[in-house]
């Protein structure tokens, strides 16, 4: 009796809370309305008046909340960034309450898709398992560690890419250095640590949401909730509470041994028989197939046979064995010689014949790795970084390679590797460092590995570990231009800027590995680019520019024709000469296929500095086909239209089209999630057009 009225005090108490549809929040935050609510508190849809996106507000639970002021939570969980968490936004204090604001997440809460569709296909709660292991392992990564505390299916959002989000960060804890914290409950999901009585698990079996409880806990708690949801997931049904009459995940239909084994290992009672953080959880899902029944019976077979052989030979079969010798060296002369010929048409920068060529390969001899690391190589080296990592990863999860030997384990390596710099390149540091880690996994002896590995540390500001791995990579004998590249990337990150310059000029000077010297150059030049050193990042790059490869090139080329623009800014007595400078610039790489959304748009900017309005015109209608919902675009079309009709006279003058350009801008700008200080600029024009009787 005295729990039930407890329950009804606390939801009087909930209702005085409640926000109405139309209040504004921290003056930011207009409510649109209810969306649901739970253990957790009260969540509802709002609007971001200022940028104009949905976004939720969740008012915190008072346990969470005391946290939040004495750990200063709030500002650790507004610097996550990760594409498979939400944005958080804002932490907002009244008298009554504190609300978190985060990211409206399209799609599907997984319940919801659970209830709808029974259960899914292993290939999807692989891909799935992978994503949260990734945000999971970055959670759990942070200094101090985050525990999310409540993973479950409602609060997994289904996108419509097909891709997952971890959501609902307002039951979350940073750990204290005891790795401590406050969990929520919620029935079938909820490690066994989590219950004050162990004997609450069957009750709590058939209840959504139980009140919480301060709980000595740890990371491993996230693991247990996650094996419980990718069970469900598979099975239909979450696992049983009963771990006596739970069945494995190895006994559920159509799925594979090793996935399997991980499911379960991550569902043990006991926290020490899980893994033990998310990241050591991702390793393991990374490379599921090598716990797979298949690649073991492989193996077996692999080794059956090597007897059975030895058996022939001492058994005096010599033709037989010879035979088949004849046959294994003959494909094997086959094989290697289509990789040649793969490998002479990337020299001649063909790589989509290469690449073609690799995949015939990889048709025929589908558990050879050599014909995979060749084609990841030659997307590497074509530039296209997201086909890279995309393709790599979609071949890591078919699990055909059967690696027989050390040389093989390296080459998957490699792989990794590859994926790794592809992800780099496109300025995903936390894929590139989990990638990274996968490489290691398989050759540890790789000084190179450990360089990059630095460096992409060095990205995320992570300097000690950086330090640390740069140091592995110097006792495996590093390359002094290696060290050098790297210690530059070092000294960025320590504010070291004229240090930084004389290493990545020591490593130009000494290297012959084309990547590293791009990457040197274009560090260089943003350095020096950033202390407002003009003449020399220019110097650089055209020097750059004359010694570099066909590839190479064209990234520097660019480089430069911006240089060349910033410099006019900086001079405008001599405008008009380094704006033709770009544009020359500009015009040679498109004539050589390279066409990128900001180059265009650069060389419409030249053109109507240079008052072509005509040609910038064209480029920006050009942008428009390619680009269609790129608020961007049409932004420079209105102002382009706006610098026109400057250079008319009055009665001349029409901005219509200016404003025809100007409404398809806003139409489209209202549906991104970013700020934008020239449509500020843009709307006031806009505005004086109109009381000045233009418009």
């Amino acid at each position: 009796m005295l729990l039930a009225f407890f329950a009804v005090k606390q939801f009087k108490r909930v209702g005085q809370l409640m926000l109405k549809e139309g209040m504004i929040l921290g003056g930011t935050y207009q409510i649109v309305g209810k969306i649901g609510s739970g253990g957790g508190g009260v969540v509802y849809k709002a609007r971001h008046l200022r940028l104009q996106t949905d976004v939720v507000v969740k008012r915190i639970r008072d346990e969470v909340r005391d946290k939040v002021q004495s750990r200063h939570e709030a500002y650790v969980l507004k610097q996550l960034k990760h594409p498979y968490l939400p944005r958080v936004y804002d932490f907002i204090e009244t008298p009554e309450a504190v609300y978190t604001v985060m990211d409206y997440i399209p799609g599907n809460p997984l319940d919801k898709a659970l209830a709808q569709h029974g259960k899914f296909p292993q290939k999807n709660v692989l891909q799935w398992a992978k994503e949260l292991g990734e945000a999971l392992a970055y959670l759990h990564s942070q200094n101090p560690p985050i525990l999310h505390s409540d993973i479950k299916p409602a609060n997994i959002i289904l996108m419509p890419d097909g891709h997952i989000c971890l959501i609902d960060f307002n039951v979350s804890v940073a750990l204290d250095s005891n790795m401590k914290g406050i969990l929520g409950i919620s029935g079938s999901y909820s490690s066994p640590e989590q219950y004050r009585d162990a004997r609450m698990i069957q009750s709590c079996a058939h209840t959504a949401e139980i009140s919480q409880a301060e709980i000595a806990t740890d990371l491993r708690s996230d693991i247990y909730s996650l094996g419980c949801v990718l069970y469900h997931l598979l099975a239909g049904f979450p696992p049983a509470t009963n771990f006596n009459t739970r069945m494995p995940a190895q006994e559920i239909p159509g799925v594979s041994g090793g996935f399997a084994i991980i499911i379960d290992k991550m569902i043990e009672y006991d926290p020490d028989d899980r893994y033990q953080t998310g990241q050591e959880y991702l390793e393991a899902v990374n490379n599921c197939y090598k716990l797979d029944r298949r690649y073991i019976l492989q193996k077996r077979k692999e080794k059956t046979l090597f007897l059975a052989s030895l058996l022939l030979f001492f058994a005096g079969s010599m033709l037989i064995g010879m035979g088949i010798r004849e046959g294994i060296r003959e494909r094997e002369q086959n094989y290697q010689e289509l990789l040649r010929k793969g490998e002479k048409t990337a020299k001649k920068e063909e790589y989509e014949k290469a690449i073609d060529a690799m995949v015939s390969l990889e048709e025929e001899y589908e558990s050879r790795v050599e014909a995979y690391e060749r084609e990841l190589y030659y997307y590497y080296q074509a530039g296209s970084y997201q086909e890279c990592a995309d393709r790599g990863n979609d071949i890591i999860d078919a699990q055909k390679i059967i690696m027989k030997n050390e040389e093989q384990e390296k080459l998957v390596g490699d792989m990794f590797y590859l994926i790794a710099n592809s992800y780099y390149e496109l300025e995903d540091y936390g894929r590139a460092e989990n990638a990274m880690k996968n490489a290691l996994n398989y050759n540890q002896a790789n000084s190179l590995y450990y360089r990059d590995y630095c460096i992409i540390l060095a990205k995320q500001g992570k300097l000690k570990q950086a330090e640390e791995a740069l140091e592995k990579a110097v006792r495996l004998d590093l390359e002094d231009d290696s060290i050098h590249y790297a210690e530059g990337e070092l000294c960025v990150v320590r504010k070291q800027f004229e240090e930084a310059v004389e290493h990545f000029k020591a490593a130009m000077e000494i290297t012959e590995d084309a990547v590293l010297q791009k990457r040197a150059v274009l560090l260089c030049a943003a350095v020096l680019r950033d202390n407002n050193r003009l003449d020399e990042e220019v110097a650089l790059l055209e020097t750059a520019r004359n010694q570099a490869d066909t590839q190479a090139k064209m990234v520097i080329t660019e480089y430069l024709a911006d240089a060349y623009m910033r410099q006019g800014d900086a001079h405008p007595e001599q405008v008009v000469s380094y704006n033709q400078k770009a544009l020359t610039l500009f015009q040679e790489l498109m004539q050589n296929g390279y066409v990128t959304y900001q180059l265009q748009e650069n060389m419409a900017i030249l053109y109507e500095e240079n008052r072509d309005f005509e040609s910038a015109k064209s480029v920006l209608l050009k942008l428009a086909s390619d680009y269609p919902g790129n608020y961007r675009v049409y932004k420079r079309l209105a102002f382009l239209e706006a610098d026109r009709q400057q250079y008319l006279s009055n009665s001349q003058r029409d901005y219509s089209q200016m404003k025809i350009y100007y409404d398809k801008c806003r139409e489209l700008y209202e549906q991104q999630e970013e700020e934008d200080a020239e449509m500020l600029m843009l709307d006031h024009m806009i505005r004086d057009l109109q009381s000045g009787g233009w418009l």
